[in-house]
């Protein structure tokens, strides 16, 4: 029997491009970024979404993930 993984991530935080995509990216496995676009827009009132440097990914660098074949999803 075979199994399957999925890879997903939360909120569209800066440290999924600067860890998950790269290795992932590399590997090609695929993997699905659920974004909240209004923490992309407006990084600094999300608090709560705390990643290594707090901070959201930027449009361009979520347009680089899914020019790659990441699927971006709304995380809403």
């Amino acid at each position: 029997m075979s199994k399957t993984i999925a890879f997903s991530f939360d909120d569209g935080r800066r440290d999924t491009y600067t860890n998950a995509f790269k290795i992932l990216n590399d590997r090609s496995i695929p993997f699905t970024i659920n974004v909240a676009t209004d923490f992309v827009l407006n990084e600094s009132k999300y608090s709560e979404f705390l990643s290594a440097d707090n901070r959201s990914m930027t449009p361009d660098q979520l347009l680089e993930c899914y020019k790659s074949g990441v699927e971006i999803a709304c995380h809403g």
